[in-house]
């Protein structure tokens, strides 16, 4: 197919190669179906803070269009806003700056403005409704063991007093949990910080982030899809709740610190999906492989041709 190409303003082709050009490339996403993409692209390039001298629009293939500009003010206010966008979930494209066309200020120049504005998107993260759910469920959790001890202090029949020790135990489980789901959250989200350097107090986040184990490992270059896809999902993992979400790091330093880990852990705790992505995000496999087998399923197979 064909594709659709718009010019918002006259120009002479004559002079097109004259000028300096600087070029975004518009890519899907990985939840960016490429009919809902492509119709709303026109209306993308129309929210720009300054339109761009000409641009295409791809019916078919991963680069969905391609903007140009003269100025190059405007693009890195275009860069800008289009990440401000897809952080704020308006769009699943993944902006892309040609480096080929500025000098190497220009991209310190282009990183600290993405700096900020992802550095102020982790930041709200802290403040998000999975947040403030966690810590009043924490409250809650506080008030209600506070309300068991009052009453054991009082007398009970030994059934009414075993019974609230255990309510009492399963309360302060469910308390430890919660806390060590809203720890792993806010460290992870520290660790981000601290890579885009924006952390307000820097050496105290990373000393509890990485003082054994490192969360995650970014590479020298920025790569700023993978720092949303990251954020995202450990908002995911916050609001999931899955139990192995909440010893992470504790598993991260036992894994490092020992050839042999034997990690036991009920049916739906998140041992085969999540601890893969663990190993993967921490580098603690440097350049080799994590594999993830399933041991019931070998041993029924090997016994089905019996």
């Amino acid at each position: 197919m064909r594709a659709v190409r718009r010019n918002p303003s006259q120009w002479n082709p004559a002079q097109r190669w004259e000028r300096q050009r600087f070029r975004i490339r518009l890519l899907c996403g990985e939840r960016a179906p490429r009919a809902l993409t492509h119709g709303a692209i026109p209306e993308l390039i129309a929210s720009l803070p300054s339109k761009p001298a000409e641009y295409c629009i791809n019916s078919t293939g991963y680069e969905a269009a391609e903007l140009v500009f003269y100025q190059w003010r405007d693009i890195l206010d275009a860069i800008v806003h289009l990440w401000s966008l897809r952080l704020a979930g308006s769009h699943r494209l993944v902006p892309v700056l040609e480096s080929s066309a500025y000098a190497p200020s220009s991209k310190t120049e282009v990183e600290a403005r993405l700096k900020s504005v992802f550095s102020g998107y982790a930041r709200k993260l802290l403040e998000s409704d999975a947040v403030l759910k966690c810590e009043k469920r924490i409250l809650d959790l506080k008030g209600d063991i506070h309300k068991v001890v009052l009453r054991l202090k009082k007398r009970n029949t030994f059934a009414i007093h075993a019974e609230l020790t255990a309510k009492k135990k399963n309360l302060e489980a469910e308390l430890t949990l919660v806390k060590s789901r809203l720890g792993e959250f806010r460290a992870a989200v520290g660790c981000v910080l601290a890579y885009l350097g924006e952390s307000k107090n820097q050496k105290a986040e990373k000393e509890e982030v990485d003082d054994v184990v490192q969360l995650f490992r970014f590479g020298t270059e920025f790569d700023w899809r993978r720092i949303h896809l990251v954020l995202e999902r450990e908002c995911q993992r916050l609001e999931a709740g899955l139990p192995i979400y909440a010893s992470r790091r504790e598993i991260l330093r036992t894994i490092k610190f020992n050839q042999v880990t034997v990690l036991i852990g009920e049916t739906g705790s998140g041992k085969s999906t999540q601890l893969v992505q663990f190993l993967a995000d921490s580098g603690l496999t440097a350049d080799g492989s994590v594999v993830c087998t399933q041991p019931r399923r070998i041993a029924a197979l090997s016994l089905g041709p019996g």
